[in-house]
């Protein structure tokens, strides 16, 4: 699923990104989601409500900022995805591989539909951020803590109200 910032900052300082350093995003903010892979929870058109302020764990839905599009993900920077593991507790993002170890710690992911997992290498990934919520399609995500239109997502489902 493939995500579109609502409203990115400007960052000069991050040459792996052509617009922004995803980890100097300090306060939360919203995406466009194009594609299904992660229906029911958010379907294609809905705003997912991402706060980077909070540690994601294993089972959240998290926004996967990339240093450059890998094929399983295909042509974009950014994705939509399930954590099935916590990050490992020694990576901290944006990561790069100990020269002299031959092992490089991953992400798994997951999509919802259809249902598959995949690897992805910390060392591919810039930052990773909670998706705490959705809107629909052509709602304002404004300020979401206070909006009657968000619903909420705490480790992987929908909270009802």
């Amino acid at each position: 699923m493939k995500a579109k910032v609502a409203s990115p900052a400007r960052s000069a300082s991050a040459p792996a990104h052509p617009l922004l350093d995803p980890n100097k995003i300090t306060t939360p903010y919203a995406m466009e989601v194009r594609g299904g892979c992660m229906s029911p929870i958010i379907d294609d058109g809905f705003s997912a409500a991402v706060d980077p302020r909070q540690q994601p764990k294993g089972g959240d839905i998290v926004v996967i900022w990339l240093r450059q599009p890998l094929p399983q993900f295909g042509p974009f920077n950014k994705v939509i995805k399930q954590l099935v593991l916590n990050i490992p507790f020694h990576v901290k993002f944006p990561f790069k591989n100990h020269p002299d170890s031959e092992v490089s710690p991953v992400l798994i992911v997951e999509t919802i539909t259809p249902f598959t997992q995949c690897h992805v290498e910390c060392s591919d990934v810039l930052a990773v951020h909670l998706v705490i919520g959705r809107f629909p399609p052509g709602k304002k995500a404004g300020d979401y803590q206070n909006s009657e239109d968000m619903v909420r997502i705490e480790n992987g489902k929908v909270v009802q109200p």
